[in-house]
């Protein structure tokens, strides 16, 4: 799935409008759909699409939404500058409290 395809699904949990998310937004203060029923839809998502569970801490802890992005471990195409699946400074930070 590439960062596009995922940001126009989170933005259907979210109700944004299309192609509004880029990924740098704070969750809760730009992405005011981001609630306790979104981050219900988002562990849905990432089982149905993904095969996979994300921590409910470590989404907690996420900040902005390429954050989330983050925690699939590069099972999204095209979303990490760095090497694919890698997770930035912060979050390993966060996850190691």
């Amino acid at each position: 799935m590439t960062k596009k395809e995922f940001l126009a699904l989170l933005e259907q949990i979210v109700e944004e409008p299309p192609g509004t998310l880029t990924g740098s937004e704070k969750l809760g203060e730009q992405v005011a759909g981001w609630d306790s029923m979104a981050v219900l839809s988002f562990i849905a998502l990432v089982d149905e699409k993904f095969g996979t569970t994300v921590s409910p801490k470590a989404i907690a802890e996420s900040e902005t939404v390429n954050d989330l992005i983050e925690l699939l471990h590069g099972k999204i195409t095209g979303a990490a500058q760095g090497r694919p699946g890698q997770l930035s400074c912060h979050v390993r930070a966060r996850l190691r409290r």
